[in-house]
């Protein structure tokens, strides 16, 4: 278990940069070689949030908070609560190219790039110079794990592979400050990234950063105490970077009903399953009927037995207290990586419940197995180390294989891990053909799980219907209304704007209900057919009726109606609202 070079050089970079590049390609070639999508248990969700982050963009709101065209044109929230990064980039591609199909190809290419590199990264902090071949067939792991194939390519879950894919770069970050002693402020951009990526992943990236840090405090001693200024500036840089996304979520969580997921089986304490399953999953096969599955791959469990054998050999074989800093370092790395694994493991099982409970946002993690992500990095480093280990013993056996024994055995172990997904084992997936994927574009039927339907007394009584359903009969039972309303746009036109028109001829005073949902940071302007001026006007709802309605005399009125963007939807966050359910439709 010896230890490499802290840091990579220039050539080194630009050789993970080919090879990942080169690999991603590789295992692309299933969607590169025919037109569509694989359908996947996300169907096209991916697809209707960049078009609708697009159209945001379009009318110059760059951190987009909300939809016009979602919920049936209703409006939705979603833009400023859902995970961005992936949205971001995969509505930046659609942008550049035009083309749906590169939206969903290119960043998910790209984060198995991001992940390649990194790993690479990650992996030549513990292997010594002999072994760096060791890195490429051990970053190449990464993108062909079972755990990772199932996010992009079985579940859709997009946001989660990106952020399985930033994993190995906070290992190396780890890794890093227990072998140096020294605190990089690039920690900083990280989190913000792997936040921006999936929050509540990133939530529990907090784990293996604070067991480095106790660890490497116990290393270095008085020397931590110079970590203050760059941690400081690492702090700093993460809240600068996540400030514009997060200073206007207080306002749009406490219009939606988040709660929905939290329903039962939607939570760690509901919908655990047996450890049984991470071992080995006898009704599923790549490509069969039963295509899901939670079982790791079988090679990086055989291969952390070899990194046990080989740290309690260290261990026995390693100078007492006073040795070498390198022992001491290899030491603190495989601590590390058992404690990083160990408390991973432990949240899969029932014991860990309070903590979900207790740790604000942790709930929402929803499925305790989606740890898998950190289990996956956590074991593809230990495995590589025992195959260095083991690449030495044969070498000690026959002295002149050298190196190239450890680099043997990996890339039998990558051949084992990577076929069962190459594109001749995938033929059986069914797919979205070109024009559904291009239809998707203008779907504005995005319910998700409800969490962006406005908090309101449903008639239909919470949990009896789903989401949808609830949000349909609803709408359907709306009273008519005396006032007539045309709108000032064409028909079925359900593009992304700024603002809406309305024309609004009423035979006597009334209180109109626009076909809104009220929502934070929206601004309201009527004129009369007397008055050639715009005036603000007053926006209410109901308990039960989550509309925007406003009083109106009789007679012609024009409303202007700006729906939310970023400075009014946070200074909404910061200000007490004429109307909040949590407060005014408390029972």
């Amino acid at each position: 278990m010896g230890m490499g070079r802290s840091l990579m050089p220039r050539r080194a970079w630009w050789t993970a940069l080919a090879l990942g590049s080169l690999w991603a390609a590789l295992l692309l070639v299933p969607v590169l070689a025919r037109e569509g999508w694989p359908v996947n248990h996300d169907g096209l969700a991916p697809v209707v949030r960049m078009a609708a982050l697009l159209g945001q963009w379009k009318e110059g709101h760059w951190i987009a908070l909300w939809s016009t065209q979602q919920q049936a044109g209703f409006g939705s929230p979603m833009l400023g609560l859902y995970h961005k990064l992936h949205m971001y980039f995969s509505a930046g591609v659609l942008a550049a190219t035009g083309s749906v199909k590169a939206a969903l190809v290119v960043p998910v290419g790209v984060f198995m790039v991001a992940g390649f590199c990194g790993m690479a990264f990650c992996l030549r902090q513990v292997l010594p110079p002999r072994h760096h071949a060791l890195a490429w067939i051990g970053a190449a792991l990464l993108p062909v794990s079972n755990y990772a194939t199932t996010d992009w390519l079985v579940r859709g879950a997009m946001a989660e592979f990106a952020a399985m894919m930033l994993l190995p770069w906070l290992f190396a970050w780890c890794l890093l400050l227990l072998r140096t002693g020294r605190w990089r402020p690039w920690i900083g951009v990280l989190l913000a990234l792997l936040a921006l990526a999936h929050a509540t992943l990133a939530l529990f990236g907090l784990i293996p950063l604070g067991i480095a840090f106790l660890l490497a405090c116990r290393r270095w001693g008085t020397g931590a105490w110079q970590w203050r200024r760059p941690a400081f500036w690492s702090v700093l840089c993460a809240v600068a970077c996540l400030l514009p996304f997060v200073a206007p979520t207080w306002a749009l969580a406490r219009f939606s009903r988040v709660d929905r997921l939290l329903l039962h089986g939607l939570t760690p304490a509901t919908s655990g399953q047996p450890w049984a399953g991470f071992f080995w999953d006898p009704a599923w096969r790549w490509g069969g009927s039963e295509f899901i599955t939670l079982q790791l791959d079988l090679a990086l469990w055989a291969l952390l037995a070899v990194f046990l054998a080989a740290w309690v050999r260290s261990t026995r074989d390693a100078p007492q207290p006073g040795g070498s800093a390198a022992a001491a370092g290899d030491q603190g790395v495989a601590w590390f990586l058992a404690l990083t694994l160990a408390a991973m493991a432990w949240l899969q099982t029932p014991w860990s419940h309070w903590l979900y409970a207790l740790v604000p946002g942790a709930q929402y993690l929803q499925f305790a197995w989606r740890l898998l992500a950190y289990l996956t990095v956590a074991l593809i480093v230990c495995a590589v180390i025992g195959l260095a280990w083991c690449g030495d013993l044969l070498a000690r056996r026959w002295p002149g294989m050298g190196a190239r024994a450890g680099a043997a055995l990996a890339l039998l172990v990558l051949a084992c891990t990577a076929k069962p997904k190459m594109w001749w084992h995938l033929r059986q997936l069914a797919w979205y053909p070109q024009e559904q994927l291009t239809e998707a574009l203008g779907d504005d039927n995005y319910w998700a799980f409800g969490e962006f339907l406005p908090l309101v007394d449903w008639t239909t009584g919470p949990g009896l219907l789903d989401a949808q359903s609830q949000a349909i009969a609803w709408m359907a039972a709306l009273p008519a209304q005396t006032c007539t309303l045309a709108e000032g746009r064409a028909p079925g036109d359900h593009q992304e704007r700024r603002a809406a028109f309305w024309r609004v001829q009423c035979p006597q005073a009334s209180e109109v209900m626009l076909p809104v949902f009220l929502a934070p940071g929206m601004e309201l302007e009527q004129r009369g057919d007397r008055d050639g001026r715009w005036a603000p006007a007053a926006m209410a709802r109901t308990c039960s009726d989550p509309r925007v309605r406003i009083a109106l005399p009789a007679g012609e009125t024009l409303l202007h109606l700006r729906y939310p963007n970023w400075r009014r939807t946070v200074l909404a966050a910061l200000r007490r609202q004429p109307f909040d359910f949590r407060r005014d439709c408390a029972d």
